[in-house]
């Protein structure tokens, strides 16, 4: 394909009137936010990110063409060396090496709880192992009659540190990875506990977030039946354990199952689930029906 007399020069000018017009905020915003999303198809090594984030960096500084263009390629190696150590955190494991081993945990319950037909399963962040300093996700599983913790809850329990389970396939015939599953949540592990005891709750941002999420489900739903309760919080708030499984299902078919924030990944401030609210009353009333 060959370019008219002139094109080549025209579309340089163009693309050059253009990028001198675009704001530099948005450009370096960009420029970051594209180095994290790399990060899903490579990783750097962090040492040399860091060390030619820096170059970049001052070569931005004291040069006066295209200052914002070296600086927007300094945010995306920025961007995608964060990245690299934020995967690399997700993907170490403390815990891991622990495995077939028992000892006493302190953690603090990160995510709604699940009741199975015998066991309950939550998400906890483990903060201390056997006496030793921990900071990783983990599923904890107790028995039914081991009581009925509450996100924000800070528990202790004599636990013993298992694998995930290998795939398999569901009653209903559905095929599920539980490993994939909780990779995908940064777990590399399960603990399975006899009993629980909470000791507290949990303080500092997370805790606000806890007394916002209680502050807001004592008045939501006032009016409504139990079945629309619990279908208002668990599209709010991600509180979805009260919902049958049925009504579950029904949402899996529908592709509205990610409404319900059924992972540890929603760890949204309540107060920025407020929107959705107008479309929460056309739900009920399908749940009515």
């Amino acid at each position: 394909m060959s370019w008219p007399d002139g094109g080549a020069t025209a579309l340089r000018d163009a693309f050059r009137t253009r990028f001198e017009l675009m704001p530099a905020a948005h450009l370096l915003a960009g420029a970051f936010a594209l180095g994290l999303g790399a990060t899903l198809v490579t990783r750097l090594s962090p040492p040399i990110g860091v060390g030619c984030a820096f170059t970049t960096f001052a070569v931005g500084v004291v040069t006066d063409r295209w200052r914002v263009a070296v600086l927007a390629v300094g945010l995306g190696i920025a961007g995608l060396t964060w990245g690299a150590v934020r995967l690399n955190e997700i993907d170490s494991t403390e815990l891991g090496h622990r495995v077939g081993t028992v000892g006493q945990m302190t953690g603090e319950v990160a995510a709604p709880v699940r009741t199975g037909s015998t066991r309950l399963r939550m998400f906890v962040r483990v903060r201390e192992f056997d006496g030793e300093r921990v900071n990783e996700m983990a599923q904890l599983e107790a028995p039914l009659a081991a009581g009925r913790p509450r996100r924000g809850d800070v528990l202790t329990a004599l636990v013993r540190v298992v694998e995930p389970q290998e795939p398999r396939e569901t009653d209903d015939g559905r095929s599920f990875d539980e490993s994939a599953y909780l990779a995908r949540n940064g777990i590399q592990v399960v603990l399975e506990a006899p009993w629980l005891t909470v000791t507290g709750r949990r303080g500092g941002l997370a805790g606000a977030s806890d007394r916002v999420r209680r502050f807001l489900a004592t008045g939501m739903g006032e009016g409504m039946g139990t079945s629309q309760q619990a279908l208002v919080r668990g599209v709010v708030l991600g509180e979805d354990e009260a919902l049958d499984e049925e009504l579950l299902d029904r949402f899996r078919d529908s592709g509205l199952f990610h409404l319900l924030s059924q992972s540890y990944t929603s760890r949204t401030w309540p107060g920025q689930r407020l929107p959705p609210l107008p479309c929460e009353s056309s739900l009920c009333c399908q749940c009515r029906q």
